[in-house]
């Protein structure tokens, strides 16, 4: 996401959020669906689905869900994710806002 010159034409707020998560590393390995799942307040990822109203999907055996960004993250820092779900995707609704 940090490099990619499509993303940063397309959705330069996302491109400039990676760029400030963690070390090359953590950057390297780590997902955006990952970075979801963790559910840490303070993730940039996280925080630009919030800011544009994004939907994360989520599916288990038995069924596919949608949640809303705003919805799916909780003050006590868990996701709204069941114990037998997987985040399938996330999705950005809104126009990127300017840089």
């Amino acid at each position: 996401m940090e490099k990619s010159p499509a993303l940063r034409a397309k959705f330069p707020t996302l491109s400039i959020a990676a760029e400030k998560i963690a070390g090359l590393v953590v950057r390297n390995r780590g997902t955006l669906d990952g970075s979801a799942g963790e559910a840490d307040p303070g993730g940039n990822c996280p925080s630009v689905l919030v800011a544009v109203d994004g939907e994360i999907e989520l599916m288990s055996t038995d069924h596919i869900r949608t949640i809303g960004a705003t919805d799916y993250f909780s003050a006590d820092m868990q996701g709204s994710i069941k114990a037998n779900e997987l985040i399938r995707c996330v999705r950005f609704l809104k126009k990127p806002f300017p840089s």
